[in-house]
Protein backbone atom coordinates (compact mmCIF):
# COMPACT_ATOMS: atom_id res chain seq x y z
CA UNK A 1 0.00 0.00 0.00
CA UNK A 2 1.15 3.36 -0.76
CA UNK A 3 1.92 5.65 2.06
CA UNK A 4 0.76 8.85 0.81
CA UNK A 5 1.33 11.00 4.17
CA UNK A 6 5.18 10.57 3.59
CA UNK A 7 5.68 10.77 -0.02
CA UNK A 8 4.98 13.46 -2.74
CA UNK A 9 2.48 12.74 -5.47
CA UNK A 10 4.94 13.46 -7.92
CA UNK A 11 7.34 10.82 -6.54
CA UNK A 12 4.72 8.14 -6.97
CA UNK A 13 2.88 9.20 -10.45
CA UNK A 14 6.11 10.73 -12.08
CA UNK A 15 5.08 12.84 -15.17
CA UNK A 16 1.89 10.47 -16.05
CA UNK A 17 -1.79 10.44 -14.59
CA UNK A 18 -3.01 7.51 -12.03
CA UNK A 19 -6.43 5.86 -11.21
CA UNK A 20 -7.14 5.14 -7.69
CA UNK A 21 -10.05 2.71 -8.11
CA UNK A 22 -12.70 2.84 -5.53
CA UNK A 23 -14.03 -0.03 -3.46
CA UNK A 24 -16.57 0.14 -0.33
CA UNK A 25 -15.76 3.42 0.15
CA UNK A 26 -11.72 3.10 -0.15
CA UNK A 27 -9.41 3.96 -3.07
CA UNK A 28 -6.39 1.77 -3.90
CA UNK A 29 -3.35 2.30 -2.62
CA UNK A 30 -4.52 4.87 -0.07
CA UNK A 31 -4.41 4.09 3.49
CA UNK A 32 -7.40 4.29 6.09
CA UNK A 33 -6.52 5.76 9.89
CA UNK A 34 -8.37 6.52 12.53
CA UNK A 35 -9.20 10.47 12.85
CA UNK A 36 -7.71 12.11 16.11
CA UNK A 37 -8.54 8.86 18.26
CA UNK A 38 -9.71 9.39 21.46
CA UNK A 39 -12.62 8.88 24.63
CA UNK A 40 -14.77 12.01 25.76
CA UNK A 41 -17.41 10.73 28.49
CA UNK A 42 -19.24 7.47 27.14
CA UNK A 43 -18.86 8.74 23.43
CA UNK A 44 -16.02 7.19 21.82
CA UNK A 45 -14.61 8.97 18.22
CA UNK A 46 -12.78 5.95 17.72
CA UNK A 47 -15.49 5.61 14.98
CA UNK A 48 -14.35 8.36 13.09
CA UNK A 49 -11.80 7.54 9.76
CA UNK A 50 -9.68 9.31 7.35
CA UNK A 51 -8.24 8.55 4.19
CA UNK A 52 -5.70 11.36 2.72
CA UNK A 53 -6.65 10.71 -0.82
CA UNK A 54 -4.46 14.17 -2.32
CA UNK A 55 -2.09 15.68 -0.30
CA UNK A 56 1.27 17.78 -0.74
CA UNK A 57 3.08 17.37 -4.02
CA UNK A 58 0.52 16.46 -6.49
CA UNK A 59 0.49 20.60 -7.77
CA UNK A 60 -2.69 21.09 -6.76
CA UNK A 61 -3.88 24.06 -4.25
CA UNK A 62 -5.82 21.96 -2.02
CA UNK A 63 -5.93 18.39 -0.61
CA UNK A 64 -8.50 15.74 -0.60
CA UNK A 65 -9.90 14.04 2.51
CA UNK A 66 -12.62 11.46 2.91
CA UNK A 67 -13.73 11.24 6.18
CA UNK A 68 -16.33 8.48 7.92
CA UNK A 69 -18.43 8.67 10.91
CA UNK A 70 -20.12 5.34 11.96
CA UNK A 71 -23.07 5.27 14.05
CA UNK A 72 -22.90 7.89 16.40
CA UNK A 73 -19.55 8.73 15.94
CA UNK A 74 -18.37 12.03 15.41
CA UNK A 75 -15.31 14.74 15.02
CA UNK A 76 -13.95 16.76 18.03
CA UNK A 77 -14.84 20.46 17.39
CA UNK A 78 -11.70 22.14 14.99
CA UNK A 79 -11.06 25.40 14.43
CA UNK A 80 -8.31 25.51 11.13
CA UNK A 81 -7.12 28.21 9.33
CA UNK A 82 -7.94 26.86 5.74
CA UNK A 83 -11.01 27.06 3.91
CA UNK A 84 -13.19 23.57 3.34
CA UNK A 85 -15.59 22.68 1.08
CA UNK A 86 -17.62 19.71 2.47
CA UNK A 87 -19.29 17.38 -0.23
CA UNK A 88 -21.05 14.67 1.48
CA UNK A 89 -21.19 10.68 -0.34
CA UNK A 90 -23.18 8.68 2.16
CA UNK A 91 -25.63 8.75 5.15
CA UNK A 92 -27.08 11.82 7.01
CA UNK A 93 -25.58 13.88 9.54
CA UNK A 94 -25.05 17.38 11.27
CA UNK A 95 -22.29 19.90 10.31
CA UNK A 96 -21.72 22.37 12.88
CA UNK A 97 -20.37 25.46 11.55
CA UNK A 98 -19.91 28.46 14.26
CA UNK A 99 -23.16 28.99 14.98
CA UNK A 100 -25.16 27.41 12.21
CA UNK A 101 -26.47 24.12 12.45
CA UNK A 102 -26.93 21.89 8.92
CA UNK A 103 -28.56 19.07 7.95
CA UNK A 104 -26.86 16.81 5.37
CA UNK A 105 -27.11 14.35 2.87
CA UNK A 106 -25.06 12.66 -0.22
CA UNK A 107 -24.25 15.22 -2.06
CA UNK A 108 -25.15 18.34 -0.10
CA UNK A 109 -22.64 21.05 -0.29
CA UNK A 110 -21.31 23.20 3.20
CA UNK A 111 -18.46 25.72 2.85
CA UNK A 112 -16.52 26.23 5.64
CA UNK A 113 -14.92 29.25 6.47
CA UNK A 114 -11.22 29.79 7.13
CA UNK A 115 -11.02 29.85 11.58
CA UNK A 116 -14.59 28.73 11.89
CA UNK A 117 -15.26 26.36 14.15
CA UNK A 118 -16.63 23.32 13.27
CA UNK A 119 -17.68 19.77 13.66
CA UNK A 120 -19.22 16.81 11.97
CA UNK A 121 -21.75 14.15 13.59
CA UNK A 122 -23.38 11.28 12.66
CA UNK A 123 -27.43 10.97 12.59
CA UNK A 124 -27.93 7.58 10.52
CA UNK A 125 -27.85 4.53 11.14
CA UNK A 126 -25.30 3.53 8.01
CA UNK A 127 -22.03 5.38 8.14
CA UNK A 128 -21.62 9.49 7.13
CA UNK A 129 -19.16 9.68 4.71
CA UNK A 130 -17.99 12.82 3.72
CA UNK A 131 -15.50 14.35 1.52
CA UNK A 132 -13.46 17.10 2.37
CA UNK A 133 -11.56 19.68 -0.06
CA UNK A 134 -9.03 21.57 2.24
CA UNK A 135 -7.45 24.69 0.76
CA UNK A 136 -3.62 24.75 0.90
CA UNK A 137 -0.85 26.49 -0.15
CA UNK A 138 1.99 24.47 -2.43
CA UNK A 139 5.22 24.26 -1.08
Amino acid sequence: MINTRNRKWCDILGKSSNLLKFKHFAWSGVEKEDFKPSIEGERNQNETTVQHIIENGFGTCFHLNYYECSFDGFTPLEKLQEVHAVIVARGEGKIIVDDDIYIVKPMDIVIIPKGASHQFISTDDEPFGFFCIINKVVS
